[in-house]
């Protein structure tokens, strides 16, 4: 100890120690065990851990197994289950931050089946809104009412025309209906295995190189059989 600080220690031990001691080599050793310490406090291991495991992917072969899929499926729901096996990362960002995608699903409830024309959007939110594990962009998936018969009609059409590679008609009323729709149901989407996403009402969503767009919905319906769900194939209309 400094004999100049003496006359504190009575009254201020601490600071007579610390402010006016020289550290021993002991003292040395307790710092650098404090400090690494430290750097392997809960505090740091939170923050390591903060990025969550990504999802778990759709079971594609259950799939195949509960609707009975040939090898050689290439339409319908054991296409769209074909295809799922060969996705590309995807993050629901578009070029205009505002994406929509229409197509043929095929809507399956106690074995029977429907045919619909599905719709999805992808609409980028801000980062300070984005959850660990989560995409930059919230999902929709939706299709166009039975109640409009007439925009059904179009809509297949403007989706075949999209799978051909052609150019649909910009005044076809279907992508004038989804580029304009304004009421989405949106939800949050997180990343899964094998490149898929996953959105928060159990939508799978696989983005394929082809700029394909594949969804599989479970049935949310009770009852019903293995298999029941929503497989929808997509191209985009607006990026």
């Amino acid at each position: 100890m400094n004999e100049g600080c003496a006359w504190l220690f009575s009254g201020a031990f601490a600071t007579a120690v610390i402010g006016c001691g020289m550290p021993s080599s002991g003292d040395t050793q307790g710092s650098a065990t404090a400090a690494a310490a430290s750097a392997s406090s809960p505090l740091v291991a939170t923050a390591t851990a903060a990025t969550p495991a990504p999802a778990k992917p759709l079971d594609v072969g259950a799939r195949k197994k509960e609707l009975k899929c040939s090898p050689e499926a290439t339409e319908g729901p054991c296409g769209v289950l074909a295809a799922f096996d060969d996705c590309t990362a995807w993050t629901g960002q578009t070029s205009g931050g505002d994406g929509r995608w229409i197509g043929i699903g095929y809507d399956r409830y106690e074995g029977e089946m429907k045919e619909e024309v599905t719709l999805v959007r992808a609409l980028r939110v801000p980062l300070d809104e984005v959850g660990p594990g989560q995409i930059g962009a919230k999902l929709s998936l939706s299709r166009i009412p039975e109640t409009k018969p007439d925009l059904v009609r179009e809509g297949k059409r403007a989706a075949q025309a999209l799978f051909r590679g052609d150019v649909p008609k910009p005044q076809n009323p279907a992508l004038q209906y989804v580029n304009a729709r304004k009421d989405w149901s949106a939800q949050f989407a997180t990343t899964a295995e094998k490149h898929q996403v996953v959105s928060a009402d159990g939508s799978y969503f696989c983005n394929r190189a082809d700029q394909r767009l594949l969804v599989f919905r479970p049935s949310a319906a009770s009852g019903g059989q293995p298999g029941d769900g929503l497989y929808a194939v997509l191209r985009p209309t607006k990026w």
